[in-house]
């Protein structure tokens, strides 16, 4: 019995002696909460602040610089006429932490603010659409000035989409404001 408790003790010092947590990357609000974590292992895409794109995994973490791996893939013909994905060759990039201009973060965002712009824009437009079918009358004229008052209201909804998709919309990257910090473990 003291053989399997001493082999046991033996292994289990073993196991914990690898499970050395590695240092990380934070990406926080100006507040000082955070919003996503970057670890060895995970997905990544990042701008640099020379423009460089980079998408790939994060291959290390260490001393205040990340390494990515990335791989370029070449898509050939077999002689079936069918596509065969080959991954030619793997490509390491190691940049500073403070080279990064934004990372791509996984920060969702409510329902209604996440498609607001969309239901707004269908919203104008189909508003527009019905007054047309409504008041499609022989002899009718589609412009006239009730109808104007009834289609700039849709046309107000729909610009009022547009200027939410382009200034309030939340694209995925981290912007100016959002902090980008080296936490060191080790």
């Amino acid at each position: 019995m003291l053989k399997v408790t001493f082999t046991f003790v033996l292994i289990l010092i073993y196991c914990f002696s690898f499970c050395q947590l590695s240092d990380f990357i934070v990406i926080k609000k100006p507040n000082g909460r955070t919003i996503f974590q970057l670890v060895a292992g995970n997905k990544v895409q990042l701008n640099t602040n020379d423009n460089r794109f980079y998408n790939g995994i994060v291959h290390q973490i260490k001393h205040d610089s990340i390494t990515i791996k990335t791989w370029r893939l070449n898509i050939t013909r077999n002689e079936f006429g069918g596509a065969i994905i080959d991954t030619v060759t793997f490509y390491y990039f190691k940049y500073h932490y403070n080279d990064i201009k934004n990372i791509k973060v996984n920060y969702k965002r409510s329902f209604i603010l996440g498609r607001s712009d969309k239901i707004l824009k269908a919203a104008g437009l189909g508003y527009i659409l019905l007054d047309i079918l409504n008041n499609a009358r022989p002899g009718t004229p589609i412009f006239n000035k009730e109808s104007t008052k009834r289609y700039s209201i849709g046309a107000a909804a729909f610009g009022l989409g547009v200027l939410i998709k382009k200034f309030l919309l939340f694209d995925g990257f981290s912007k100016k404001r959002h902090l980008i910090r080296y936490i060191k473990i080790t």
